[in-house]
């Protein structure tokens, strides 16, 4: 453990952070008793024991030994956030920013609007019927985008974070959200007073809660198999199901624009990877019932299809959509029906929109990505904006290619690798291209 002396700890003492772990258990409880999931024992176990630096370093250690890994921690009370960072050697930074719930979700609006996202939305985006592109903003004034990235940044890097992260070597960050942490594209942040991007120095993961912490003991011998793990090339491709471009129905409440490149996507993928015809569903074959057949057991679950976030509704009314059924007329799968189910799936890839989406509370955000984890997904490759379909079909060609290529980070620093290189293959390329895809889970 480093010499308390060399810490940087702008505000209070490490006793604070017993303290705001204490709220946070009690608001992740509240949480997960309001939206109706399933309070397992060794969850229960977990919510019953305390959250100390000494418990999470060693959680850390067991799992990552002294691999060069970070964990950034956020906090909100009292128009307060805090952040602190630990790594294998325990605490490292404190900081925190003044900032109210509606400007957290003003920044968040601000951002989308600065990068013009509606704008690149339409032939990907599903949209209410009756609604016309762009209806929903109209009266949207322009926004600066390099001026809304600083502003974010300055609130989730305190002044000395980023460099303290570079002198601690670390080139992977666990991020622990509150509010809507999750759905800020850290990729595009601006840590430190140049305009050096997040993206050049680390890849990164956002946790569902602490929690996930505890589970990387349970992990370990996973790791360690030989399938996965350190610097190792990976096969599971090789056990995947891909879907893409469903037919979609023509009736109900949602829009649902054809997906050709979402088809070409998989086909492309799936094609380089030598996957058996059986294990790719395009078109009519795309169905949920065929889905769930064939997906429980895989490794890998590639869905390139439609997908809406609810932030009023975020069980019911979030959710993916596939080729229609007798039983199910509109082929929607609810991130409520999503949870109940279970998967083995350690890495589950939801190539459609707004998949990272969802209704921010204190302890991060309800929506899809959760909802695949609870149905044990480990990580979840997830989208923050509707994305061009070239731009979805280059990168994720370039992810695929990655992950079985020997990495330390499964799945996120391969997903950087792709991001690095399509920027390096379309200079100048603005980041709403690049940048909407981010890793919900905890690496290998």
């Amino acid at each position: 453990m480093p010499d308390d002396n060399n810490l940087r700890l702008p505000f209070g003492e490490k006793s604070s952070f017993d303290m705001d772990t204490a709220d946070y258990r009690g608001d992740f409880r509240d949480m997960i008793q309001s939206r109706a999931y399933r309070i397992t024992p060794e969850m229960e176990e977990w919510l019953n024991k305390p959250i100390s630096e000494t418990s999470i370093v060693a959680c850390l250690r067991s799992f990552y030994e002294n691999a060069p890994v970070g964990l950034l921690i956020y906090f909100f009370e009292d128009d307060m956030l805090k952040v602190y960072f630990l790594t294998t050697q325990g605490f490292q930074f404190q900081g925190q920013a003044e900032v109210t719930l509606e400007e957290m979700s003003r920044l968040g609006d601000d951002l989308s609007i600065g990068l013009n996202l509606n704008k690149h939305s339409h032939n990907r985006a599903p949209r209410k019927r009756g609604m016309e592109w762009g209806e929903e903003s109209e009266q949207e004034s322009p926004i600066d985008a390099r001026n809304i990235i600083r502003t974010i940044s300055a609130l989730l890097f305190p002044e000395g974070l980023g460099e303290n992260i570079l002198e601690n070597k670390t080139e992977h960050l666990i991020v622990i959200p509150a509010l809507n942490i999750q759905q800020i594209p850290f990729a595009i942040l601006t840590p430190f007073a140049d305009d050096t991007l997040f993206i050049d120095k680390w890849s990164y993961s956002m946790a569902a809660s602490l929690y996930e912490i505890a589970r990387l003991t349970v992990r370990k011998q996973v790791a360690k198999s030989g399938e996965i793990g350190f610097d190792k090339p990976t096969t599971l491709y090789r056990d995947a199901l891909f879907v893409g471009n469903p037919v979609f129905s023509t009736e109900g409440n949602w829009i649902l624009p054809p997906l050709p490149g979402a088809e070409e996507e998989v086909k492309n993928i799936s094609g380089q990877l030598s996957v058996a015809p059986e294990q790719v569903l395009i078109g009519p074959a795309a169905t949920l019932p065929e889905i769930k057949n064939k997906g429980g057991n895989v490794s890998i679950l590639y869905l390139a299809t439609h997908g809406i976030a609810d932030p009023e509704n975020p069980l019911d009314g979030s959710g993916l959509f596939f080729t229609p059924t007798e039983d199910n007329p509109q082929g929607f799968w609810s991130a409520r029906e999503i949870q109940q189910n279970r998967f083995s799936a350690i890495l589950v890839i939801l190539s459609a929109c707004q998949t990272g989406l969802g209704q921010s509370q204190d302890t991060g955000v309800i929506g899809l990505s959760r909802a695949f984890q609870l149905a044990g997904a480990e990580n979840i490759i997830m989208s923050l904006w509707s994305v061009d379909d070239n731009a979805t079909n280059s990168l994720m060609q370039l992810f695929m290619k990655k992950i079985h290529e020997p990495h330390r980070f499964f799945p996120c620093e391969p997903l950087r690798q792709a991001m690095l290189e399509y920027r390096k293959q379309n200079p100048g390329a603005e980041p709403v291209y690049w940048a909407s895809f981010s890793t919900f889970g905890i690496p290998y």
